[in-house]
């Protein structure tokens, strides 16, 4: 077995196949040929920080999703699905042919905490246009909306508008909540969006991998870690300091089939390490050229 020593900090990025990572994030709006995280969105403008101050843009237009250190302290539930592929029917009987202006999505959120002055950003995209190199071509199309308040601990029913129907060939959608800060809020159907960015990443690795190949096309090398999402421990649970490792089963696609953390008792922290160890991606371990599967060891820091 392999024995390698990595740091769990901030450079911490994605997903594999079998697991989606946590993937917080921002998002941010173009001013001036610079990308500002915006905080605040109404009707026909949004408010961002630029240059460490407040600043209404009206009419924004260029907005993306870019990776941010964590979530709120703040959660979202929802008994409906906030993601997955989008079903487009006809409506009325079997004569109609007309498709409806849009798509709403109709749902009930309850925020842990007060939610005042949120915003929705839904994305849709398609998974076959991910399998090219991620670029702005194939980033998803965001519909951002104002969401109404939502009081501590009671549901509210919303509606969340999921863009005109124009969308790629078999869309999928996903919804991220923000705060009044701009951080995103952890809610019931944050897998969803989780898959998307694990695609987005997978596609990242393909491209990195067909590099390291022609780099090392006959000798032998070690795993080495692309892609590697940051644990999000759940309230109460303390990140550990010392005293952990793991141990992880990586195949030769580079995706990690297995995880096993060592030295810790808390069944809650030892689950949010595996879910995010579980969505690293390697460089795999070469064997004259052809990369082959490996156990690796590692202790577990920050």
């Amino acid at each position: 077995m392999n024995r390698s020593a990595l740091l769990l900090g901030f450079c911490l990025l994605a997903s594999a196949l079998r697991a989606y990572a946590p993937h917080p994030s921002i998002l941010t709006v173009k001013y001036k040929d610079h990308m500002w995280p915006v905080v605040e969105y109404g009707v026909g403008g949004c408010t961002a920080i630029i240059e460490g101050k407040r600043k209404e843009l009206w009419r924004p237009d260029g907005f993306a999703l870019q990776p941010a250190p964590g979530y709120s302290d703040n959660f979202v539930d929802s008994p409906g699905r906030l993601g997955g592929p989008v079903k487009i029917e006809k409506l009325g009987g079997p004569h109609q042919t007309q498709m409806p202006d849009h798509l709403v999505l109709t749902t009930t959120l309850k925020a842990r905490k007060e939610l005042y002055l949120g915003f929705s950003v839904v994305g849709i995209y398609s998974a076959a246009h991910i399998s090219d190199p991620p670029s702005a071509a194939n980033s998803p199309a965001l519909i951002i909306e104002g969401l109404p308040r939502l009081p501590a601990g009671e549901p509210v029913t919303v509606e969340i508008n999921l863009g005109v129907l124009n969308p790629p060939k078999d869309p999928s959608y996903f919804v991220l909540i923000f705060d009044s800060s701009g951080r995103e809020v952890m809610t019931s159907g944050a897998e969803y969006a989780w898959e998307y960015f694990s695609l987005c990443d997978q596609a990242r690795l393909k491209v990195a991998q067909k590099m390291y190949l022609e780099r090392f096309p006959s000798s032998d090398h070690d795993a080495v870690p692309a892609i590697m999402p940051k644990p999000i421990f759940p309230a109460g649970v303390a990140p550990p300091k010392q005293g952990l490792s793991a141990v992880l089963t990586i195949e030769a696609s580079g995706i990690v089939s297995n995880v096993e953390i060592h030295g810790s008792p808390d069944p809650e922290l030892n689950k949010s390490l595996a879910a995010a160890l579980e969505g690293w991606l390697f460089l795999p371990r070469l064997k004259a050229g052809r990369p082959v599967p490996v156990r690796l060891e590692i202790p577990l820091k920050l």
